[in-house]
């Protein structure tokens, strides 16, 4: 706890933002997301719209849910 408690100090909230959990959520949904949905679309014999749809629908749902979780996170407890 002690090294979140000195990030905290160091640079504030600046990096709890509903902006920059959308950026990471991004990224991450990129870089894992793809890959799963690729293996299961291919092996799954699916076509080339249901992977867009559901990237989509993936990609979507953890932007939102990670600007939550990052704009909550500036909130005192």
């Amino acid at each position: 706890m002690q090294g979140v408690r000195s990030y905290i100090v160091e640079y504030g909230s600046n990096l709890l933002t509903f902006k920059h959990g959308l950026f990471h959520s991004f990224l991450a949904s990129l870089c894992f997301a793809i890959p799963i949905l690729g293996y299961v679309t291919i092996f799954g014999h699916k076509s080339a719209k249901y992977f867009r749809v559901e990237q989509g629908y993936w990609t979507v749902c953890r932007m939102v849910m990670v600007a939550e979780i990052g704009q909550c996170g500036a909130l005192p407890v």
